[in-house]
């Protein structure tokens, strides 16, 4: 049994598959989300930076780490 999981999102410039994620991850049941750490690495987006794409809603329902 897993007590905790990282997942690792290299992210660049594509806001959609971002938030496409964010959004099935944050309707996960609550007890496998609190398991979950979400490592997000924006590769220096310029036109839709991940920290302008990732909403407070996400934020408080998922553990993101930018």
């Amino acid at each position: 049994m897993i007590d905790k999981l990282t997942i690792y999102f290299p992210y660049y410039n594509q806001p959609e598959a971002l938030i496409n994620q964010l959004k099935t991850m944050a309707n996960y049941n609550e007890n496998i989300r609190k398991k979950l750490f979400l490592f997000i690495v924006d590769d220096g987006s310029q036109e839709k930076p991940a920290l302008d794409v990732i909403e407070q809603k996400y934020r408080d329902k998922l553990n993101i780490t930018l």
